[in-house]
Parts: C-alpha cells; structure tokens; sequence
C-alpha cells in the first residue's frame, strides 16, 4: 500500500497527458494528475528510434506519445492484483518522472515520482521491463485511490485525444 493515499471525490481519476506543440520540444507535453499539471518535454518523443528514427516532426511526436499511452494501457489493464507498473512521462537527461499504479483488488493507488533512469535510457514507444521494475523511484506527494475502470477510462481519454 502506498502511504497518504487519498480518494477522489467524484470516484473519477483527474489523470491525463496531453501534446501541445509550440515548435520548441519543450515544456509541451502536459500531465494532469489530482488537480496539478506538470509540464514536460517532447524531445526524447522526437527523438525516438524505434518510430520513424529519421524524423522529429510533431507527427512523430503525437505517433510516440500514442505507443507510450497504449503501453500505459496495456500495463494497467494486465496489472495483477497485488502488484505495481510504472508509466513515464516526463524523459530528461538525468532522470525520468512516472506514474506508480498498485493495483489492490478492483482499487487502484495512484502517485506521481520520478528515477535516477536517464531518458537516453529507454524510448518512449518502448518501455519494456522499467513497466514493472523501476529501481529507485522516488515518490512525490499523496497517492490518489481510484477504481481500475476509472485509471483506464482516464488512459483512454488520453490515448483518444493523442491524434
């Protein structure tokens, strides 16, 4: 259990990750979690291998960041009981800032933090094993309870808007 969980009101998780380009691959891409929005950058979405290695055009960046929201999709909806995932969002140089979901029955315990895992590291249309083992994440403020449905309907708003 994730200690100083909170539950949200409506029993509707305020999570989400938008793109919003501004030509700078900087301080573009926007998370929104339990009334806070945190904003963070596209570069390493442009720069990604693994997706079109030739281009870093906001085409490019909308395609990754997609791979990256059905990855959180996928992670969260095969979560078993009992167990955590890890979903990025924010990729820098020194460290990379996440998303802890311990599922616990059909409850979901929610929380932001960030890892000393570089952003060079891993591809954001590729997390692969950080999904669920992040060494030394390090939590930043209260975890939000909410129902498995609720994580996923907000996965999925986002994945919808990331066209």
């Amino acid at each position: 259990m994730i200690l100083g969980a909170v539950t949200t009101g409506e029993n509707m998780l305020d999570l989400s990750l938008r793109y919003e380009d501004n030509g700078t691959a900087h301080d573009d891409l926007f998370l929104r979690f339990a009334g806070q929005t945190w904003p963070c950058d596209s570069y390493y979405f442009a720069l990604d291998r693994k997706v079109r290695p030739d281009d870093e055009s906001p085409a490019k960046v909308k395609m990754v960041l997609r791979k990256l929201l059905e990855q959180w999709l996928t992670a969260t909806a095969n979560l078993p009981d009992g167990s955590a995932t890890f979903l990025p969002y924010d990729f820098s140089d020194q460290s990379t800032c996440w998303i802890c979901c311990e599922r616990n029955g059909n409850e979901m315990e929610v929380q932001r933090g960030w890892a000393l895992v570089g952003g060079y590291s891993l591809f954001p249309s590729e997390i692969g094993e950080y999904l669920s083992h992040l060494p030394g994440f390090n939590v930043e403020g209260p975890a939000i309870k909410s129902s498995k449905a609720d994580l996923l309907q907000a996965i999925c708003d986002s994945l919808a808007k990331a066209e």
